[in-house]
Order: C-alpha cells, then structure tokens, then sequence
C-alpha cells in the first residue's frame, strides 16, 4: 500500500540506497500517482547523496522540478548539499544556495548554513565558507556546528593559525564545543609539522577531562609521520589510561609505522 511504499522510500534514504529508492518512487507513480509528494522525491534525491552520486540526485532533483504537483524545500537543497559535500563540490552548492535564496518561500537558516560549510570544508574552499560565515552573521543563529564545520574548513586548508583563532573566539562567545572541533585544531596543528603545540592542545585536553579518540589520533598520525615512535606510543598510552576505545585508525597508524621498521 501507499505507507509500506512511503516506508520503502525512507529506509533506502537512511541507507543510501538510490536505485532502489527510484525504483520504489516509480512504482508510486503507477500505483499512486497523486500521491507523489516532495518528500518522495526528497528521500530519492538523499539516497543518491549518501551514496554520492551527484548526477543522480541532480538529475531526480530535475524530476522533481518538473512536476507541477509538488514544491521542492529545504530538505531538497539539504539533501542536494550533501550530494555536493560527497564530491566536494563547493562551486554548485554556492549555487544551488543563491538560487534558493532568491525563492520568496526561502530564507537561509542555520541548518542550510552549516550544510554549506560543510561542502566547503569538504572542498577545502576557505574563500567561499569565510564569506558565507561573515555576511550571514546576524542573519541566522550561530551555533557550535556552524563553528566546528568553518574550524574543518580551515584544518583541511592548512591554516592552524585561523583554526586556533576561531575556536578560541567562539569559547569567549559561549561556544560549548565538543570532541570533533577540539581534534580538528590538534589536527591542523600536527599537520602543519608542529607537533609539540599539538601535543600541548592534547594536554590540556587530558587535563580537563575532554580527551578523545580523534584527538589523540590525530597527534598519533602525526608523531607517526615524523618517525617518533615513542612520542606516539605515549599519545596512545592517554587512551589506556582514560579507557577510550581505540579505533581502526588508530591501530593504523601503530600498524604503519611497525611495517615501516619491518
């Protein structure tokens, strides 16, 4: 029936299962033509996303567009910006979020605001994400995701010094971070090749009871890196001491450095 289809359509969306998911939607539109709604075509054009097909969530987006029965949301530019995140795409989201912008039915909200730096972070564009992070302040709410997705831009771009700057200014806001932009910073500063002040960051990370898995992977991988072998064995000595669970990366960068010594 129509809900065992509607069910169909929302388990192949969570699981990133797109041809299925156009195979269920047309099969709606044989059995159940009036009832085709947006979230119909939305849940199509997730599952290409999470399987990051581009082109097939434009082109359902496109289908969607043309049928005169239904109006496409922001749960359609949602899904259309993590379809852009998945190639890294930051040219088309822009554009995609301008073109929206200029709908009467539209404003920009801080869920659609963090998809798009999301893509930017993905795409390393620090132009395209500092410029949408400046002009839409005052517009919408800023929240600890906006912030962590524009630290990501910068960490991915190689720019520790305004990774560092942000965060610190988004904690004198009242910013309550959690572990992911706390190891994004430890990141783009073990990246830079400053391992020491990454392994500062990691510190005062234990010392206030924030540690984490990704944190002290990221200063693992780069010690790793750089042949220090015991700077890493100590770094992994946190995560035994805290009972944090290692991760697949973490043995990696163990395992790694081990070949390298045959």
């Amino acid at each position: 029936d129509l809900g065992k289809l509607f069910n169909k359509l929302s388990e192949c969306a969570q699981a990133g299962q797109g041809q299925s998911a156009e195979n269920w939607l047309n099969k709606m539109k044989e059995s159940y033509p009036t009832h085709v709604n947006i979230t119909a075509y939305n849940c199509v054009i997730s599952a290409y996303a999470k399987e990051g097909d581009l082109d097939s969530a434009l082109r359902w987006y496109g289908e969607a567009m043309k049928d005169g029965d239904v109006t496409t949301n922001e749960y359609t530019l949602g899904a259309l910006l993590q379809a852009c995140r998945g190639v890294g795409n930051s040219f088309l989201a822009e554009d995609l979020l301008r073109s929206w912008l200029r709908r009467d039915d539209f404003e920009l909200s801080t869920i659609v605001l963090n998809s798009f730096l999301s893509v930017c972070a993905r795409a390393s564009d620090t132009k395209r994400a500092e410029h949408w992070f400046k002009t839409s302040r005052g517009k919408v709410d800023y929240d600890s995701t906006t912030y962590t997705n524009m630290i990501e831009v910068y960490a991915n771009a190689g720019n520790p010094t305004s990774a560092i700057e942000l965060h610190l200014k988004a904690q004198d806001e009242g910013i309550i971070f959690d572990g992911h932009a706390d190891a994004l910073v430890i990141r783009s500063i073990a990246t830079a090749g400053d391992l020491e002040e990454a392994n500062k960051w990691l510190l005062r990370l234990d010392s206030a009871k924030r540690l984490n898995v990704e944190a002290v992977n990221a200063v693992m991988d780069g010690y790793m890196r750089a042949g220090q072998l015991e700077n890493a064995q100590s770094a992994f000595a946190l995560l035994r001491k805290h009972d944090l669970q290692p991760t697949t990366t973490t043995y990696n960068c163990l395992m790694h450095r081990a070949a390298q010594d045959g």
